[in-house]
């Protein structure tokens, strides 16, 4: 589970919006990850240091829908799943 503290793009990631999907590629162990539009979104938050309640509040804005309780869960995933590609930094 994505731990306390401010996450933020990583400056080894690059990234390319194709059709309603955000492509993340990470140049030096050159591995991608493709985003679905939630994930765009949060993505998008991360251009500046984000917390976990910042980022789910965001998610929960952008889709209404989305419980809140789902939201955090889903950046909870979200982040662990990028921090694993090194695609997002982590600062405690």
């Amino acid at each position: 589970m994505a731990q306390p503290g401010h996450y933020a793009q990583s400056a080894d990631a690059a990234a390319t919006v194709v059709g309603d999907r955000i492509v993340l590629y990470h140049r030096v162990t050159r591995t991608a990850v493709v985003l679905n539009p939630p994930g765009g979104v949060l993505w998008r938050e991360l251009a500046t240091s984000r917390t976990v309640s910042d980022l789910a509040a965001g998610l929960h804005r952008q889709f209404p829908s989305v419980p809140a309780d789902d939201a955090e869960r889903d950046v909870h995933a979200f982040l662990d799943d990028l921090v694993r590609h090194a695609l997002v930094s982590h600062q405690p």
